[in-house]
């Protein structure tokens, strides 16, 4: 069988949920080349060293349950999520699939047909989308609960399709923590997350991706804000030796407001790549968008992003910005900020920067005293805290200052 042009051996999931809707997605996937840095939105990246023949989808003998991952309970990783606190839903996930789940009373868990984000599909996605195992959705309710979601990779040599929906309801209010570990030098991580917000509600989701540095992972977040709701996102990434982030942000419902932050350290021949897209697509929605990065060794960023402005969105606020510190001469960043406007009665502005630390703040300090060595790390440490202001999990921050000591 062949997928975007490669040639595979994978088992078709035979639980899908409609036979139809799967000989649909094959039909495009096998219609589809593979990405190529020919094409604009993959142009910056290592793509074309990137291949999916030789690579296994995990065998699974039997349809995994959710029953039997709650019953298998969530020990084993306590001490991982210990640092971030106490959680009323945990949800642990090994090849894409549920190992083990703690809920809440009043929060369920259903496995289920994947849902789609508005707009054409990438590759990765209809592969994610075709051959996730156990496409799952997890409802929250209307209240406060705090959410953490452990995706512990794939095996060496296997392809880690995971979909994962999480449906807030209307007026409620949450917190949600996603940490992608694991993964090999031989596997490709395809994780994808959807967050449908209510209206009202309010939801902080924070992502930590921290996956081994041989491995590749093409992750996706879709986000779909209802009237009146509010999103803050912040994503940290410091694993991974080819780690993509596409982010999809609906604004559907009027006065719908999203927050969008990031924080990534690249070293080594890192290549670390983002792709935004701030859709406003009702009447006085506000997004804020702040990339900010730290590339020693050969590393290398890639930020490309959009705000649509769609006709009829009268009254929507957005800015984007990406700012990149290169921290060694053979670093380097690429910054592509974008903006399609389609209504006139809207505020829009984006700005990118890239270059080393300023040396009239070196300068500053070392009139102070500060030996220069010092006071570079001090400037790039305070470079991240405008980042970390006021974020619920301040360990983050010991994350940030330990990936640039490890990789500067």
């Amino acid at each position: 069988m062949r997928i975007l042009n490669n040639e595979v051996d994978w088992p078709i999931p035979s639980w899908t949920d409609s036979e139809v809707e799967m000989e649909s997605v094959l039909s495009q996937l096998q219609e589809m080349s593979f990405p190529s840095e020919r094409e604009e939105d993959w142009r910056y990246g290592d793509i074309d060293e990137v291949t999916l023949e030789g690579l296994k989808i995990a065998s699974l003998d039997a349809k995994p349950t959710i029953e039997a991952a709650t019953q298998a309970g969530v020990e084993g990783v306590s001490a991982l999520i210990e640092p971030y606190g106490e959680f009323d839903n945990v949800l642990v996930l090994t090849n894409g699939s549920p190992s083990g789940v703690k809920l809440s009373l009043d929060s369920t868990l259903e496995a289920t047909g994947n849902s789609k984000r508005r707009g054409d599909l990438e590759g990765f996605e209809l592969v994610d989308y075709g051959f996730s195992q156990v496409p799952l959705r997890l409802h929250l309710p209307s209240r406060t609960t705090r959410t953490i979601i452990c995706d512990l990779g794939s095996q060496s040599a296997t392809l880690g399709p995971r979909t994962l929906e999480i449906v807030v309801a209307d007026n409620a209010e949450h917190e949600i923590f996603e940490i992608r570990l694991g993964g090999t030098r031989d596997s490709i991580e395809v994780p994808r997350t959807a967050l449908v917000i209510g209206e009202g509600s309010k939801v902080t989701y924070t992502s930590l991706q921290k996956r081994e540095m041989d491995t590749k992972e093409f992750a996706y977040l879709n986000i779909t804000a209802g009237k009146d709701s509010t999103v803050n996102c912040f994503h940290l990434a410091v694993g991974a030796k080819y780690g993509r982030l596409r982010t999809d942000c609906d604004l559907v419902g009027e006065n719908a407001s999203a927050k969008l932050l990031s924080g990534y350290i690249g070293g080594g021949d890192q290549t670390l790549e983002f792709r935004t897209f701030q859709n406003h697509l009702a009447k006085k929605t506000k997004s804020e968008l702040l990339y900010k990065g730290a590339l020693a060794g050969s590393s290398h960023s890639i930020y490309s992003g959009l705000i649509h402005i769609a006709k009829g969105a009268v009254g929507s606020d957005a800015f984007q910005t990406n700012r990149n510190l290169v921290l060694s001469d053979s670093s380097h960043a690429d910054s592509v900020p974008n903006l399609d406007i389609q209504e006139n009665d809207v505020r829009c502005s984006h700005a990118s920067a890239v270059g080393p630390v300023e040396d009239d703040e070196l300068y500053y300090l070392a009139c102070r005293g500060i030996e220069p060595g010092t006071a570079e790390r001090i400037l790039v440490r305070g470079f991240f805290k405008e980042l970390l202001g006021g974020h619920p999990l301040e360990v983050l921050e010991g994350v940030i200052f330990d990936s640039l000591e490890e990789k500067w």
